[in-house]
C-alpha cells in the first residue's frame, strides 16, 4: 500500500515510511491551528524523516510546510501561527 508522505507528498511504500500516531491533545492542538479535521496519523518518507529529526532544521522546515498549508487552507495569519507551532515545537524537545 502507498501514502503520501506528509511533508512532501511523495507517494512511499508504507514500509518505507515513519509514522507517527497523534495524541489527542497534539489532535485538538493542531485543530486549534485550523488544520481541520486533524489527522489519527502523520506518515513521513524516510529523506524527510531524517532531516526533522534535527532540531533547528527540522522545526524552520515543518514551519514552511505548515505556513503553507495553512495559507493554502486561507487561514488568517498563517505566518504567525505558523511561527508559534515551529516555537511550540523547539519548546518540546529541549537540548
Amino acid at each position: 500500500m502507498k501514502i503520501d508522505c506528509c511533508v512532501c507528498h511523495r507517494s512511499q511504500e508504507l514500509g518505507h515510511c515513519e509514522i507517527v500516531e497523534l495524541s489527542a491533545d497534539e489532535k485538538v492542538t493542531v485543530e486549534k491551528m485550523g488544520y481541520k479535521p486533524a489527522p489519527d496519523k502523520l506518515h513521513y518518507c524516510k529523506p524527510c524523516w531524517k532531516i526533522l529529526n534535527d532540531r533547528q532544521q527540522g522545526a524552520q522546515l515543518i514551519k514552511g510546510f505548515w505556513e503553507r498549508s495553512l495559507q493554502r487552507a486561507g487561514v488568517v495569519n498563517a505566518e504567525a501561527k505558523a511561527e508559534k507551532f515551529r516555537r511550540n515545537l523547539l519548546d518540546k524537545v529541549k537540548p
